[in-house]
């Protein structure tokens, strides 16, 4: 009975493995600075998702991050982003799946007086940020890691270091929090751009 389990416990994790959907991730040549918080906040997530694989070949959907658009009142950073599912881009940008204009905000006031960077107080506010806006589920859903939290500390956590490492530099507290709560955002909707997707599609 011990070796059933043993041999089903792997099966399940191979079939999780052959599971994952390979994604590229891309950014038009001359935004690539605009949308560098983006795409390494969207990264973040991507790379903790039990979904999921990042790679730079080889994938079965490439993702567009584009057009963002920044705006300030006072403190709270609004935007609009367009994010695209397309198939392999290895010439040109590749066919248009999905799309989706995203609007959203976030509030940077309690982060602008801080010049240093504390990971546990930066966590925390990404917490209170992802956790104001109710219309996405919870991220440990999204990313397949289900937690009996709203938001995992550990999810954020990791996600800040692969954050550092996308990002080759060091990064501000208030760039840190745009980066993954612009990520959080992202990857609530892709999850939900892929699996309205064809499983055919989803194959290729």
């Amino acid at each position: 009975m011990k070796y059933f389990f043993t041999v089903l416990a792997v099966c399940c994790a191979h079939v999780v493995v052959l599971s994952q959907i390979k994604i590229d991730l891309k950014t038009p040549t001359g935004d690539k600075e605009k949308l560098r918080l983006a795409k390494a906040g969207l990264g973040a997530y991507l790379r903790q998702a039990e979904w999921a694989e990042v790679v730079n070949l080889g994938e079965d959907y490439s993702v567009w991050i584009k057009d963002l658009k920044r705006k300030f009142t006072g403190n709270i950073l609004h935007f609009d982003v367009t994010l695209e599912v397309r198939t392999t881009a290895d010439v040109g940008s590749g066919t248009l799946l999905n799309s989706r204009m995203i609007q959203d905000t976030i509030d940077l006031s309690a982060i602008g007086s801080k010049t240093t960077f504390e990971d546990r107080e930066i966590i925390a506010k990404i917490e209170e940020q992802i956790r104001k806006n109710h219309k996405y589920k919870p991220i440990p859903v999204v990313l397949g890691t289900v937690s009996g939290v709203p938001v995992a500390g550990q999810v954020l956590e990791k996600g800040l270091k692969f954050l550092g490492v996308d990002l080759e530099a060091q990064v501000t507290p208030d760039q840190a929090v745009e980066s993954m709560v612009l990520g959080a955002v992202l990857i609530s909707n892709l999850k939900e751009m892929i699996d309205e997707l064809p499983p055919l599609e989803k194959k290729q």
